[in-house]
């Protein structure tokens, strides 16, 4: 699905953002047939139990989808045993769908604002969640339940709870088989590692698995070798997904709601594995560390990683734009920025980690004019787009992608109207670029630090938007044309907008996010 997209027309910038999700349910009800709760709990729990896979479109299902969904766009397949589930939106508004063999809706959610929680429900997850905060929200439709989903947040603590619109608790999951409401630390499954490699040729395993284009596998693809081994070391785990790059296997799942990450050689070796941990885990010497090192910071997110010969912290911080990552050793010796690298100095130590993200030129002589990228990129918006794997990624463009973007991590890859477009990430910097078929690069734009933004640009910003707070900014160029996306919300309404700056300060336009 596109998470950002770009019109420049009559030479401005123009932006399409993925909506806020205030609109209830634009396919009006649920009209979820009224099949046996029991049933439809357990084709769900069904589905969950074992990892789905990408499949095409069944006839019979894709026309029961589209007769209640004919306006959806962005359309995902799964399945798992049996069972479809479908990503998709409506009215720029997520949704999921279950559908069973026999074309039979069961399950169906979608995004919402937290200002549409009941307020039965508010009530019973302020008694239940004291001090938690609503991170996510989704109203969901399951058989005959009507019910609300939360990811909820209280420091660095995470917890999941799916509740009837009269405020019943009903699970922590929402195939209903986990009633009890979590305690503030999940339980965590951490198994060995095999000692047979050393730290050194494990981080340069992982390193070669993000120096190039990792692909999604299905289960069935996965080597007998990994799946043994992951079922035997992590037996409860549930929403598994696979991926692949230079013959190193990652796997994404959930043990008890806490996020893991895997690594394994083709051969079932795990090399090493991280999940969430809550602050209150981290040992007092790598919490120390961060406030020698990060003063001023917010510690964002926390992971423990296991390798063959040593355990360490994985942490992300942030102050402001401004956010980190860094890798600490179980003593609070700081390792690097990456948990698969070594060496470096944290920015309390090298004058402030100004960012160093690559931002290539465009060459001001290219082969399209600043009006024909506007054309392409409206022709790109204009249509749906289409997930491709790099394989399927011209070559021309992955040999200036690979020249332009060196250090890349996290590529996903959407096509349309012939115009392809990336999404991912560079030293924790989110990033898109759009390319046509020849491998000309038409624009991009890379997430900055504010430190890094001209003095022109801030200045304006804070002319402009002097009753707004700055959520963040993006560089941007386009052809001949270069600037700032400033991310901005209204300190009283909460109203939020994204400002578009040339790189003398001159204010383009603006758009309501």
């Amino acid at each position: 699905m596109k998470t950002l997209a770009t019109l420049f027309l009559g030479g401005l910038l123009t932006l399409t953002l993925t909506g806020c999700g205030n609109n209830d349910d634009p396919v009006n009800g649920p009209d979820v047939p009224t099949i046996d709760q029991n049933t439809v709990k357990a084709k769900i729990g069904a589905y969950y139990s074992t990892p789905s896979s990408p499949t095409a479109p069944v006839p019979n299902v894709e026309a029961a989808f589209r007769e209640k969904f004919p306006t959806a766009t962005d359309v995902e397949w799964k399945v798992s045993n049996g069972v479809y589930e479908i990503d998709f939106e409506v009215d720029r508004v997520d949704y999921e769908a279950w559908y069973d063999a026999d074309a039979n809706l069961l399950m169906y959610k979608h995004d919402i604002a937290a200002t549409q929680i009941p307020a039965a429900v508010s009530a019973a997850l302020g008694r239940d969640y004291p001090g938690y905060r609503v991170d996510d929200v989704e109203k969901v439709y399951k058989g005959n339940i009507v019910g609300y989903y939360f990811d909820l947040e209280k420091g660095q603590m995470d917890a999941r709870a799916f509740y009837q619109e009269d405020g019943t608790f009903l699970s922590t999951c929402l195939w209903e088989d986990a009633t009890v409401k979590p305690t503030n630390n999940s339980n965590t499954e951490t198994p060995p590692v095999d000692g047979s490699l050393t730290d050194a040729e494990t981080d340069a395993l992982i390193a070669a698995y993000y120096s190039s284009y990792d692909r999604d596998v299905p289960a069935s693809n996965v080597p007998a070798a990994i799946r043994n081994s992951f079922t035997t070391l992590f037996p409860t785990a549930r929403d598994i997904d696979w991926d692949l790059s230079r013959e190193v296997y990652k796997t994404d799942f959930e043990i008890n709601n806490v996020d893991y990450d895997a690594w394994y050689t083709q051969e079932g070796t795990l090399l090493a594995y991280k999940f969430d941990i809550t602050r209150s885990t981290l040992p007092q010497a790598v919490r120390n560390a961060i406030a020698r090192d990060f003063n001023g910071f917010a510690l964002e997110d926390a992971e423990k990683v296991v390798k063959p010969h040593s355990t360490g912290y994985y942490v992300e911080v942030e102050r402001g734009n401004m956010e980190y990552t860094a890798y600490y050793a179980e003593d609070g010796t700081y390792i690097a920025s990456t948990f698969y690298q070594s060496g470096g100095t944290p920015p309390a130590q090298n004058g402030g980690g100004q960012n160093t993200n690559p931002t290539p030129d465009i060459p001001a002589d290219g082969d399209y004019t600043d009006a024909e990228i506007d054309q392409m990129l409206q022709a790109f918006n204009s249509q749906r787009d289409e997930d491709v794997r790099p394989s399927q990624v011209p070559a021309a463009i992955q040999t200036a992608f690979g020249t332009q973007f060196p250090n890349s991590r996290d590529i996903e890859w959407d096509r349309a109207a012939g115009v392809y477009n990336a999404d991912f990430e560079i030293q924790g910097a989110d990033y898109e670029a759009w390319y046509a078929t020849d491998g000309t690069l038409l624009m991009y734009t890379a997430e900055v630090w504010y430190g890094n933004v001209p003095a022109a640009v801030t200045a304006a910003v804070s002319a402009k938007y002097n009753n707004h707070i700055v959520d963040g900014y993006k560089f941007f160029q386009k052809g001949t044309q270069k600037g700032y996306l400033v991310e901005v919300e209204h300190r009283m309404t909460e109203a939020e907008f994204v400002g578009i700056f040339l790189e003398d300060g001159t204010f383009v336009s603006q758009q309501r996010d």
